[in-house]
């Protein structure tokens, strides 16, 4: 959790405070008919909602200045501290029990802060309870005595109220120390959580660039073996018939197959093998309109309508073949796992609830996903049963391939689907992707 994070949760957790405040002014009054100062006790809730909606305003304007952040929990953790002070003044000093709340703050400021502002604080809440109660020995200030204590007040005599204020201080210390033990540790852990997975990462790209290596290679040996089938096929060689020339069409097309594979194993070893990747501003539209118009004599054979909902002004600013190869596979799979005279409904558009943000839904009439088989379907090589037995020679690659797209360009996709009613396909896409 990095501090931006932890500063919106200290925020959160501060409208909860308000509530646990007014809460316990209600039980003390009308449950327990203990009598405190509430007019003053009310002011400070007052402040403390005033402090929290401008804390709130505040971290929206600097939330991406990581040194103003840090500064900013500082302030916030020392005005709640001076706000707990006057709650603890106006309602009997150590006299009351939630004086121990105090140790929430310890806490916090452990999670927030740094080890040494941590026990600084700590410190600072000690000296502080400390100069007010001994002001309120002193008569200096008043002491707000708690009628709970009806023959018995805490600051009539020295010893009493400064064996409590040592018993807190000793615990605020203790509290602090321990919080920051265990953070620590935390902290330490989830650091080698992430070089461990940089490693990993690492590992897994520079296996993809193995991969991809050896792809292109087999490649290049099934192309050339693909045009010498093809060049006796077309009689170059001399005219072959019969069982040698059935034996030569099922070797070639069996390359054909095998080609289409290692095609795809290879786009996706290039782009799980990428830290960065080119990216160009050109039309979303032209794109799907491009595929569309390449792919229309499949559509054409099963009589497929496709339904675009596409505004032509819709400029994204991505890599050109990244997306032309992730809306090729979702609109392929629509067509090939449709029914006969089945429909194809594309929509792209904006996503008012999120800023600078475009939703795009690819939706068929084929013949769906079992409900077992929806977590596995962007698995490498992983194909449902009921799609291997519609189209036996698929890679089980496309899927793959539009997850990594959509991850190199920090997208995310889910999916929707019934048995024999259809698939929908959700994309989208954030701010760094769609301009």
């Amino acid at each position: 959790m990095g501090i931006k994070d932890r500063i919106n949760w200290f925020i959160k957790l501060r409208w909860y405070a308000i509530l646990g405040v007014l809460l316990i002014l209600f039980v003390s009054e009308f449950i327990f008919e203990i009598t405190l100062e509430y007019r003053n006790l009310f002011f400070g809730i007052i402040l403390l909602l005033i402090g929290n909606i401008s804390f709130y305003l505040y971290n929206k304007r600097i939330e991406k200045n990581e040194n103003k952040l840090y500064r900013f929990a500082i302030f916030q953790i020392l005005y709640d501290l001076f706000l707990l002070i006057y709650f603890i003044h106006f309602s009997g000093n150590l006299e009351n029990p939630f004086v121990f709340f105090l140790i929430f703050h310890m806490v916090i400021s452990s999670i927030l802060l740094s080890n040494r502002i941590a026990f600084f604080f700590s410190g600072i809440m000690s000296l502080t309870v400390g100069i007010l109660g001994l002001l309120e020995y002193l008569k200096i200030l008043p002491h707000h005595h708690l009628s709970l204590y009806k023959n018995f007040c805490l600051f009539n005599s020295f010893s009493p109220w400064v064996s409590v204020y040592i018993v807190l201080t000793l615990t605020l210390f203790i509290t602090t120390y321990m919080a920051i033990s265990i953070i620590n540790e935390l902290r330490e852990k989830e650091k080698n959580l992430i070089q461990l997975n940089e490693l990993l990462y690492e590992q897994d790209r520079l296996k993809s660039i193995y991969v991809f290596t050896i792809s292109h290679d087999i490649q290049g040996s099934l192309s050339a073996i693909q045009n010498c089938l093809r060049v006796i096929l077309d009689g170059f060689t001399e005219e072959v018939k019969g069982k040698v020339r059935e034996m030569i069409e099922r070797a070639y097309n069996k390359t054909n197959s095998l080609i289409s594979f290692v095609k795809d194993l290879l786009f996706l070893s290039k782009i799980k093998s990428l830290k960065e990747i080119k990216k160009d501003k050109f039309s979303l539209k032209e794109v799907v309109l491009n595929i569309i118009d390449e792919l229309k004599t499949k559509i054409s054979e099963k009589k497929i309508s496709i339904d675009l909902k596409i505004p032509d002004d819709m400029p994204i600013f991505a890599n050109y073949d990244a997306i032309r190869e992730l809306f090729f596979n979702l609109i392929v799979n629509a067509i090939d796992y449709n029914t006969w005279g089945g429909k194809i409904f594309l929509e792209i558009k904006k996503r008012p609830e999120f800023e600078e943000c475009y939703h795009i839904k690819i939706e068929d009439t084929g013949i769906g996903i079992p409900n077992e088989d929806i977590d596995k379907i962007f698995n490498d090589f992983y194909r449902a049963q009921n799609a291997i037995d519609i189209k036996r020679d698929g890679t089980g690659l496309g899927l793959s391939i539009v997850k990594e797209i959509l991850k190199i360009h920090n997208g995310d996709i889910w999916v929707e689907s019934q048995l024999s009613k259809g698939t929908s396909f959700f994309l989208l896409s954030q701010v760094n992707i769609i301009v």
